[in-house]
């Protein structure tokens, strides 16, 4: 019988990559520890900052000792980013603090299969030249089977130039089966999250929060679901694009947003020509918001329930052809507008809110005042279809 130890590799900045790695004689830098490794083994990581970047290709578990770990990549690093896990599998980073500076990437993840990192943090990815597209974490095409787990983590301050904005995401994931789970993502020029790709998919995003970026959630690819997160001061909190089959938000907090949520462009066709592409928004507060729901498109359905809606301008508003279907939901709206602020809107008009009544394309199936719950304020339930 063939019997294999995992070994426990210990780094310290006070050690020495000429010692053994041992717990009492640690190596001084990670990457000396990775080449060392076998394969399953674990690195453990005292606290301090370590002036390098790390190739990651077999599996293994880095984990700080008690603290997480700092790594600064030198300016004279030849890569795109700080931390590259490539062509290998299993991979658990525990406890990582990486200062991109001198990177405009984060993490990248290619080839990859089941990685976890958790107690992170990535800040400062920024495109300095034309073509840097500053990205926290990139989980590349080539990883479809990813698995990939994001949790507990911060991800700061991620930009480019103004020609390259459009593409640095916090996170920019193509693979399937990605978790993110009580993250925070601030400052991020574009997404905080953005999924995207045929190939991609079976994603969600769990408890994380979203400050200062132009889009909080991005799902440009099928069968995703985002809840429990919260968004302030983000141009447009919730968005779906281009999605193939389903994608699902539940039990968000929206504040102070331009667009809490919008659709749009989803054209999954099924086996008869028909766009049977679902978006589901529920149980979510827009507070403070210009719009709560925009959905364009010339096909799929979204269905909008149990919402909650403060002080919003604009609720929900479906346009070139889209359909939204609502029901159990609540206004609050204080008269910010000469003619009223409105809860429900076509392409055209300011429709009274009447039980039955046809206006410019909505109907309105079921309706009722309910008593205000401040002064100046009406409180408004209804169930509604929108199809234009």
């Amino acid at each position: 019988m063939i019997v294999f130890i995992m070994a426990a590799i210990f780094v310290a900045t006070a050690g020495k990559d000429s010692n053994s790695g041992a717990s009492t004689t640690p190596f001084a830098t990670i990457s000396h520890a990775i080449r060392t490794a076998q394969d399953e083994d674990t690195i453990t990581v005292a606290a301090g900052t370590y002036t390098e970047g790390l190739i990651i290709n077999k599996p293994l578990t880095i984990q700080a000792a008690d603290v997480p770990f700092a790594i600064i990549p030198p300016p004279s690093l030849e890569r795109t980013e700080a931390v590259l896990i490539q062509g290998t599998h299993d991979v658990v980073i525990d406890g990582i603090d990486i200062d991109a500076t001198n990177r405009y990437r984060g993490i990248a993840i290619n080839t990859t299969p089941r990685v976890t990192i958790r107690n992170f943090a990535v800040r400062n990815c920024v495109g300095k030249v034309a073509g840097q597209r500053g990205q926290g974490v990139i989980v590349s095409a080539d990883n479809v089977s990813g698995f990939v787990t994001l949790e507990d983590g911060l991800i700061t301050h991620i930009s480019s130039l103004e020609q390259d904005l459009d593409y640095s995401h916090g996170l920019y994931a193509s693979c399937r089966g990605m978790v993110v789970r009580r993250v925070t993502f601030d400052d991020c020029a574009t997404n905080g999250v953005h999924f995207y790709g045929a190939g991609a998919g079976d994603c969600m995003v769990d408890s994380c929060r979203f400050t200062r970026c132009r889009i909080g959630v991005g799902f440009y690819t099928g069968d995703c679901l985002a809840f429990n997160c919260v968004f302030r001061a983000v141009y447009l909190a919730l968005m779906a694009r281009y999605i193939v089959r389903s994608a699902a938000f539940y039990h968000h907090t929206v504040i102070g947003s331009t667009l809490g949520a919008d659709a749009k462009e989803y054209s999954h066709v099924d086996g008869n020509g028909n766009v049977d592409t679902e978006i589901e928004f529920a149980n979510i507060l827009f507070h403070e918001c210009a719009q709560a729901i925009s959905a364009v498109s010339a096909g799929g359905h979204i269905v909008a329930h149990h919402n909650l809606y403060s002080a919003v301008i604009l609720a929900d508003e479906a346009r070139g052809g889209a359909t939204i279907e609502l029901s159990h939901l609540t206004g609050l709206f204080s008269p910010v507008k000469d003619d009223g602020a409105y809860m429900f809107r076509p392409q055209r008009g300011n429709p009274a809110l009447a039980a039955g009544v046809p206006i410019d394309g909505l109907t309105i199936d079921h309706a009722r005042r309910a008593r205000p719950v401040q002064p100046a304020l009406g409180a408004y339930e209804a169930s509604v279809r929108l199809a234009w």
